[in-house]
């Protein structure tokens, strides 16, 4: 390999690295605005001890009555689906904490196995394009004045 092109090589290796870094903080900032602007108050968690916890959002029904929604968001390629496994921590942490809703996001899919167990247990699955989706209605609804 050419020095140049050991140059190019490392300072694309140095990119990715900074770019995967970015896209896992923006994933978890990103969908908590995308929260806020549906009219949920965030919370960001910290990285540590969180419980799988990225993401809390409170919503007042009433003055006095809230509902809490825990998000965990995982960033994979699109060829790693999201297994049962995840859905089952997540309904676990849901459980244990006493949140009223739980949400799953990721940037890839998820298995069958994931979407039968999180459809039995009432818990929210958003995948790359129902994010897409999701972007999508909030820029219509922003258009329409709505959101």
């Amino acid at each position: 390999m050419s020095n140049r092109a050991r140059k190019n090589y490392l300072y694309i290796n140095q990119v990715t690295a900074k770019t995967q870094s970015l896209l896992r903080l923006s994933q978890s900032l990103g969908s908590g605005r995308l929260l806020e602007r549906f009219g949920w108050q965030i919370e960001p968690m910290g990285y540590t001890k969180d419980d799988g916890i990225d993401i809390i959002a409170i919503r007042k029904i009433m003055p006095d009555i809230d509902i809490r929604m825990m998000i965990q968001c995982k960033r994979f390629s699109p060829g790693n689906t999201v297994g049962v496994e995840f859905v089952k921590q997540l309904w676990a942490t849901k459980v244990e904490h006493g949140f009223h809703q739980a949400m799953l996001a990721t940037t890839s899919s998820f298995t069958k196995g994931a979407m039968i167990k999180a459809d039995l247990w009432k818990l929210e699955l958003r995948d790359h394009q129902s994010m897409v989706d999701w972007c999508m209605k909030y820029g219509e609804a922003r258009k329409t004045g709505k959101a």
